[in-house]
């Protein structure tokens, strides 16, 4: 016999397991609230860019940084369809962090030809934008020109560092060219505990989340 899947049995329920799941939801409830840090400035995802794909992507090139030699990767990528809510100015909880990434996507290290980088750039320019950090460009009638990797012209035959999500380097969300990579490192670091890792330390440091509007992608 067929059951139905609508509200019939929404008032049905198991008062024996809900006392024994009670415990553990408000644990939960009182870890997810906990205040890890400030925002000084509302984030808020949007294209062509944005406060929070700016501050996301920022966050993960400096976190590259045990995997390429001390120094930041030359490129971070995240895409603005993956930064699920804005960050409100003030207090930040963990919760907040949780709901920005509720994925469990990983940090991954691409090294990416420029040739395949200049290709990325051109769909990032269709799109109407991409969350990037270390590389600029700007948008005219639907392509890419002017672009520049840490303020030097992006060259077809010279390797690139690219840190982004294993999700993205899979050549997902219309970013073919990430998958077109010549080598790949793994980190094994989901990308929410790396902005929660983050928040902390810039709490421990006495410092608020804050991003600006830079000029990395412009429409001309």
């Amino acid at each position: 016999m067929a059951m139905p899947v609508d509200s019939t049995y929404d008032n049905v329920s198991d008062s024996a397991y809900i006392r024994i799941l009670e415990p553990v939801k408000s644990d939960l409830d009182r870890q997810m609230s906990t205040v890890i840090g400030c925002a000084a400035v509302p984030l808020t995802v949007g294209q062509p860019e944005s406060t929070l794909s700016n501050w996301a992507s920022d966050v993960l090139r400096l976190s590259a940084r045990p995997y390429c030699g001390g120094q930041e990767a030359d490129v971070a990528i995240v895409n603005v369809g993956g930064l699920r809510c804005d960050i409100p100015a003030g207090p930040v909880t963990l919760r907040k962090i949780y709901e920005l990434m509720p994925f469990d996507n990983e940090l991954v290290i691409l090294t990416l030809p420029g040739s395949e980088l200049m290709e990325l750039c051109n769909l990032f320019a269709a799109a109407g934008g991409q969350g990037m950090s270390g590389l600029r460009l700007e948008i005219k009638h639907g392509k890419a020109q002017n672009m520049t990797v840490n303020g030097r012209n992006i060259r077809p035959e010279q390797n690139y560092t690219i840190a982004t999500s294993d999700y993205l380097a899979g050549g997902n969300d219309n970013m073919m060219p990430l998958a077109r990579h010549t080598s790949r490192q793994e980190t094994g670091m989901k990308i929410r505990d790396i902005f929660i890792d983050f928040v902390r330390q810039e709490t421990a440091a006495g410092r608020q989340l804050t991003a600006a509007l830079d000029g990395r992608t412009v429409f001309l």
